[in-house]
């Protein structure tokens, strides 16, 4: 029988997606969001989630952030510091940095710096001239639309984007100076510790990863990948089969040991995958795989544990890919 959510220690939820974790897990997901392409570049957000913040002000936290970045780099300057409210009215603080590099590209760093309790959330952009010229303004909205996570991924109500993030306009519209080439409607991105607001042409490139912080010889695991659906429809059961037969060929000491279906919370029956393989100075490891179509792309979760794990743990490992759902109005790329 599968554990109902009492069992579980947190609901994780990312963008698109939400599933179970047992006690003693961890996200250290990298998160990255790229927009459309400006002459031969394009512009990006990294989010940066800081667990063991110790500063008590997001302006203390990023004095310390420009010592660190000087002491490893030499030559960025100072262009702004200064206080900014995100859309959920926490306090915040703004700092912006440039740097002439050899080659004579001015760089830009961004930071919008959030801190509460014992942990600090930055959104960082890093620019060159054209992009903060063209993009300057969409980036800060962005920036400032940090806030809290809401619920409404959860509960089947749609998120909606906070009051700094317009819906789309005519290109060249708006009277405020922005480039419109390439704005859209924005949504929102969601997390487990954060939203933001993010425009529908702007692509989610996240790498999420889960960790067992748990003491143990081998930290157990969780990498969710997620790509976009082929122009071409393929069923669940062949992109898994494909998959298997391109690792059984790349994959050292790859070992199949078995191939069934499991149903994920939703109902929706899915191929799973167990199998062993040979990873350097670990030795033996065992992983569990499974296959997911959502609204817009594949997700592909591996789970990865000790090789010759005893039957509890294989049935644990199942329950956390079972708990797997997608959120139709929040999936995409």
């Amino acid at each position: 029988m599968r554990p109902g959510p009492e069992t579980y220690a947190m609901h994780y939820r990312g963008h698109g997606f939400s599933l179970e974790l047992p006690d003693g897990w961890e996200d250290r997901s990298l998160f990255l969001l790229l927009g459309p392409q400006v002459g031969t570049r394009r512009p990006a957000l990294s989010i940066v989630l800081d667990r063991i913040n110790t500063a008590p002000s997001p302006q203390a936290y990023g004095e310390h952030l420009l010592e660190r970045i000087q002491q490893q780099t030499s030559g960025w300057e100072v262009l702004r510091e200064e206080p900014v409210a995100f859309a959920d009215g926490v306090a915040g603080h703004l700092l912006e940095i440039a740097r002439l590099p050899l080659d004579g590209a001015r760089l830009f760093r961004r930071f919008y710096i959030r801190t509460q309790g014992g942990a600090a959330t930055l959104v960082i952009a890093q620019l060159d001239r054209k992009l903060r010229g063209l993009r300057g303004r969409l980036i800060d909205r962005m920036g400032r639309s940090l806030r809290a996570p809401g619920n409404g991924a959860l509960t089947g109500e749609a998120e909606t984007p906070s009051a700094e993030m317009p819906a789309a306009r005519a290109k060249g519209s708006g009277g405020d100076g922005i480039a419109r080439e390439g704005e859209a409607a924005a949504g929102v991105f969601c997390a487990q510790d954060f939203d933001l607001d993010l425009p529908e042409d702007w692509t989610n490139l996240t790498e999420y990863r889960l960790v067992d912080v748990k003491p143990s010889r081998l930290q157990g695991n969780l990498v969710i990948q997620h790509e976009p659906r082929d122009e071409t429809p393929m069923a669940a059961d062949q992109r898994a089969r494909a998959e298997l037969a391109a690792m059984k060929e790349t994959v050292p000491g790859f070992r199949l040991l078995e191939e069934s279906e499991t149903e994920l919370a939703s109902g929706q029956q899915v191929p799973r995958a167990t199998f062993e393989r040979t990873a350097a100075r670990i030795g033996v490891i065992r992983q569990w795989m499974t296959f997911v179509p959502g609204r817009d792309c594949w997700y592909t979760l591996c789970l990865t544990g000790e090789g010759g794990a005893p039957p509890e743990i294989d049935a644990s490992m199942e329950e956390i890919l079972a708990s797997f759902t997608t959120e139709p109005e929040q999936a995409s790329v």
